[in-house]
């Protein structure tokens, strides 16, 4: 796992985390997705890439850490619900 590409909270969420739990996360990329890198978060269980950069998704501990080592990853950080001012 390329621990510089993960932010804090989705670490300390992945050390509570059981490994069969989905986690919704933010995957930002060095640059627009092309068709190999759509298919390829697609083989982690990612079904709608609508993103140019920032995809939003719900995967596995184990799939973070998988994504975290791909190179056109630029980081991974946890979802959080917004709350209105």
């Amino acid at each position: 796992m390329d621990y510089s590409k993960i932010e804090c909270d989705l670490a300390a969420e992945l050390g509570r985390s059981p490994s069969d739990r989905s986690l919704n996360v933010f995957i930002a990329t060095k640059n627009p997705l092309l068709a190999e890198q759509v298919t390829e978060l697609r083989s982690f269980g990612i079904g709608s890439v609508q993103g140019d950069r920032i995809v939003t998704a719900f995967v596995s501990p184990d799939a973070v850490v998988k994504l975290s080592d791909l190179p056109w990853v630029e980081q991974v950080s946890l979802a959080k619900k917004r709350r209105l001012l």
